[in-house]
Order: structure tokens, then sequence, then C-alpha cells
């Protein structure tokens, strides 16, 4: 029986107030399935016994109210004779409509003294039947599950990291691991995407659920104009805008309605003409040689402008005059493309229309326009709180107030202190090159953060992550081809970031509450979490 306790571990099993919850319903005592399904059979029990010593309460009472020393007829003495000597609603309903039954000549009279103990009896047998059947609803009504208080929070970050990992095996091994456990969370939240979001797959199955909302959601523009000053754009922008993700109802943090924090995030992306931008980008002639290196049909490169960064760990870029926004993060994506299409791509990311027969097959395919193609995205995040009488400055990550000190000043309560601190970590990553070390207390953050800065997911699943790669004929450049994309197919790759994005986010709390290294969630498929703000 002490298996059954072990969830209690890193589960607070016992009584909450779910703050989400409606007022009505706020009280949430948690168990461990095996006892909560005990629990169920017992309740239903208990209100079958509850119910049947009230019956008796009842035709006692009646009995009492109609009970007379003065002479009476025949049809009362049986009715109070049958209140008198009726265990269940049943046995009443039935004994007095025989009362009415036996009288021959006078039934219309009988009944019309019976009929309302007959519909009295049938109310109560169905309200307590309706009662028991509706206890197990009010038991398992949710999903909801309260972390155990002391078991939330980031990894301790290593002092002196670069020397750490020169002369400590340990910090290596720490690295390595947290490196791989970061990428592993980048593959989980895609494979959430793809299932949940983009609904490639039943979203209202159980893999769907283990959230506290399915999907987090957002409004889409495919006709936004370019947003950046100059004429770079190749084509439409779009517009993606979460618009007021609340920190208790979508994300599962446990507070009253009025202490939650909102987060806005929006991306303005769109294809640009990197050629008109590239050095050493010749045009081609009659001694040019097509050569295809490495075994992947696509590779991805990124690199990213902070607003308000000053850190050392970030590559430090500025944008020219035509790519330059004030308050917004710009993230330019470069695009290699190795493969070759069955027709024409009009798309402005994938574009490619030079005609070749070079394939396993010799017949005629169209490979990449341009040795790499180019996507920017702007990225503007939002912290506000519940009731907008309080918002941060509309911009870059690094823009929004996020440490103690920057925080404390603020017009806030104590809680939407920690909350509001807690949502800036859940979206923030440092920039991290694969050529440069990454310091372990940053990528510690990343690893226990949402990841759903959109540089890191670039970084650590980019290329996998492609949608286009459904469209390949192998997974690698043995065929070296690709079925047709449609003329916006970049819309859909960056849908699918936003939704990895998203699904990072949501799984943030969680990961906040129970580390990785738990074992939780065999319970429940949701989990809220606890925050305090200390000074």
């Amino acid at each position: 029986m002490v298996v059954w306790w072990d969830a209690c571990k890193t589960t607070h099993c016992g009584f909450w107030v779910n703050l989400d919850a409606n007022w009505g319903v706020r009280s949430t005592l948690t168990l461990p399935t095996e006892w909560g399904l005990i629990l169920i059979a017992f309740l239903a029990l208990f209100i079958r016994l509850a119910g049947s010593y009230l019956w008796s309460i009842i035709c006692f009472i009646l009995h009492q109210s109609h009970a007379s020393s003065t002479n009476q007829d025949d049809t009362y003495h049986q009715i109070q004779l049958a209140l008198r000597n009726t265990d269940t609603e049943a046995s009443l309903g039935w004994k007095l409509f025989r009362v009415g039954a036996v009288h021959k000549g006078s039934r219309a009279n009988a009944f019309s003294r019976t009929y309302w103990l007959i519909v009295l009896a049938m109310l109560h047998a169905g309200g307590v039947g309706i009662l028991g059947g509706l206890s197990s609803r009010f038991i398992a009504g949710s999903d909801a599950v309260l972390a155990v208080r002391g078991d939330c929070g980031w990894m301790e970050e290593i002092p002196d990291p670069e020397r750490s990992l020169s002369i400590d095996p340990k910090a290596r091994d720490s690295f390595n691991a947290l490196v791989v456990m970061a990428r592993y969370g980048y593959r989980r939240s895609a494979t959430y995407a793809r299932s949940c979001y983009a609904q490639t797959s039943d979203n209202a199955s159980s893999a769907c659920d283990i959230y506290t909302r399915s999907t987090l959601p957002y409004n889409v523009s495919f006709s936004a104009p370019c947003p950046f000053p100059g004429k770079v754009c190749n084509g439409t922008a779009m517009t993606l805008d979460t618009e007021a993700i609340r920190s208790d109802s979508d994300l599962g943090i446990n507070t009253t309605p009025e202490s939650a924090i909102t987060l806005r995030q929006t991306w303005s992306c769109a294809p640009i003409l990197g050629a008109n931008y590239a050095t050493k980008w010749g045009t081609a002639d009659d001694l040019n040689i097509s050569l295809t290196f490495g075994n992947t049909a696509y590779d991805i490169s990124s690199v990213t402008s902070f607003v308000n960064y000053n850190g050392s760990y970030a590559p430090l870029i500025i944008p020219n005059s035509n790519f330059s926004v004030p308050e917004v993060d710009t993230t330019f994506i470069g695009l290699i493309s190795r493969i070759a299409y069955l027709e024409p791509s009009h798309d402005p990311w994938f574009s490619a229309v030079n005609q070749t027969n070079k394939n396993s097959y010799g017949f005629q395919s169209y490979t990449a326009t341009y040795p790499k193609s180019f996507l920017a995205c702007n990225q503007r995040y939002q912290l506000c709180t519940a009731d907008r009488s309080f918002c941060s400055p509309y911009t870059g990550v690094y823009g929004l107030p996020n440490n103690e000190t920057e925080v404390a000043p603020l017009p806030l309560n104590p809680t939407q202190k920690a909350v509001w601190q807690l949502m800036w970590k859940m979206v923030w990553c440092t920039y991290f090159s694969p050529h440069s070390p990454v310091p372990i207390p940053y990528l510690t953050l990343l690893l226990f953060s949402a990841d759903a800065q959109f540089n890191f997911q670039l970084i650590f699943i980019g290329r996998e992550n492609l949608i286009a790669n459904d469209f390949l004929w192998d997974g690698g450049t043995q065929f070296g081809l690709s079925a047709s994309l449609s003329p916006t197919h970049w819309q859909s790759e960056v849908q699918n970031f936003m939704n990895v994005s998203l699904a990072s986010l949501q799984r943030a709390a969680p990961t906040f509450a129970q580390p990785p290294n738990s074992t939780s969630g065999t319970q429940a498929r949701t989990l809220t979490i606890r925050i305090f703000w200390t000074s």
C-alpha cells in the first residue's frame, strides 16, 4: 500500500485551494489514483446510506404529522401503515399504488390522497441516485495538481563556469547533460506542436492534455506590411500575435485572478532580399562547379540583434539602416537547400528555379535559386498585470524589467512580482553560438526556462524541425529529391516556429515546478505551481 503514495513525493497530496477554478469548486483534494478510486466508491456508498436514513426520517415525520386520534377511514390507516413500515422509496410507492388500486369504488379519491407521496418517493430516489452519480464527477472534476512546495526552482548555478569546465570533470558532465536535455526539451516541444497545434494528429487525445491548456491561441495576419524601413522584403510579411497569455489560466501558475500576469509575444517575419546585402557573392559563369557538401537536405543558421543587451555571451550585431527597427529583437535566418524539387518552387524562402537533371533518376528537376536564402523576424514582448493597470514597454526581451532590482520598484504586489520574474525567465534565453563556449549558468536557465526564445530553437532543432523535411523522398540526400512546395510554404515554417515557441512556454511552468529528474506526471495530466516573492 505504501507504493500508492509515491506520487506524493513530488505532487501535493491533501487539501489545497485551486485559485484558477470557479469560486464554488476552488477547494481541492488531491489523492493518488488508487486512493481516489476508493474515495469515489466510499462516497457513493455513503450517499446511498445517508439517503436511506434521510428517507426513514421523512417517512417518520409524515407519519407523525398525519397522526390523529379521531376515527378515520381505511385509506387513512393503510397510508399510515405504509409510512410506518417502509424501508425504501420504491417500497412506499408500490404500497401506495396498491392502496389506490384496491379501492374499486373510490380509486379516484384514494389516488388523490396518495399520488403526492408517490411523487415524493420518486423524487427522493432520483435525487439520491443523481447525487451519487455526480459525486464521482465532483471528485474527479479536474486534472490539476499542486507541486510540492520546496521542489521548485532553477538548478544551482556553477561559479566561474569557464574555469570549472577546464579543470572540473563534474562540471563538464553537467554541461554535457544540460546540452543534451536542452535539445531533448526542444524536440519534445516540437513533437507536441506538430500533434496539438498543427493538428497533424488527434489533438483530442491525452497527449494534448498534459498542460493547463492544450494550446495557446494567437492571431495570424498573412498580408502584413514589411516590418523593416528599407525595401528589403521579398513579398508580403506575416505577423503572429499572442495578445495576452495569462499566467494562471493559460500556464498554470496558481494565483488569484487579480495577481496574474499576462504575456504578449509578437513576431513579424518576412523573406528578405539577402543577395543584395551578401558579400563575395559572385555571378554564375561557365567556370562554376556545383558541389554538394554534407548529407542533409537543408541547413539553418541564424543570428540575433537584441535590444538593450549588455552581456558578453551573445554576438553583438547592429543591423544597417534598412533593417534597423527600434525596440525589437531581430533574428536573421539563413537557409541552404541541397535538394532538387520536381517542380519549380516559387516560395520566396525556398525558391528553386534552376533547372537540372542531376539526380538519381536523371529527370528534370529544379534546385535552389540562390546559394543561401534569408528570412528575418522581429520579436517583441510585453508583460502586464491582469487588469492592465501596469504594463512593461513593448520591446525586446532584454528591454523588460527582469531582475529584483528592476522589479522591486514596480507597482505590483508581492505575488505579481514573483510571477513577473518567473514569466520573464520563461521567455528568456541568452544567445548561444555553437562555435563558442556557453557558460553553464546561462545554459542552466535555458534548460529550465521555456526555451521559447527563437534563436535557441533554431540552433538546437532548426534544421530537423523544418516542415519541408516532410516532403523529402528520403531522410538525407541519397535521392536528392523533394515533392513540390507551395508558394507560401515559408508561412507554414514560421507558424511552426511559433507553435514550438508556445509549446516550450507551456512546458516551462511544469519544468520549473518539477525538474527533469522528477517522476511526477503519472497521477495527473496538468500541474499547477505556487510561487512566492522574497525581498
